[in-house]
């Protein structure tokens, strides 16, 4: 298999991803800044395999008949 021009710049994807959640036209800039000079397309597809999962935003909760109350104010 022959390298990839994105080789070099693979662990400096995996801090960016790993810190913030980029998208990968924003990794593209970035990595053009240091001399990338390839695709979008190959940047996109990197990125979609090794981006972390992203955690559920809500918690879902339980709660047994009159083991809670809510209240809305408004």
């Amino acid at each position: 298999m022959r390298p990839s021009k994105l080789d070099p710049f693979k662990p400096t994807i995996m801090q960016m991803l790993e810190t913030h959640p980029y998208t990968a036209k924003q990794v593209l800039q970035r990595i053009q800044e240091e001399s990338y000079d390839g695709g979008y397309t190959i940047v996109k597809n990197y990125v979609a395999k090794v981006r972390p999962k992203r955690s559920p935003a809500f918690l879902k909760l339980s709660f047994a008949p009159g083991e809670c109350a809510q209240v809305d104010w408004g």
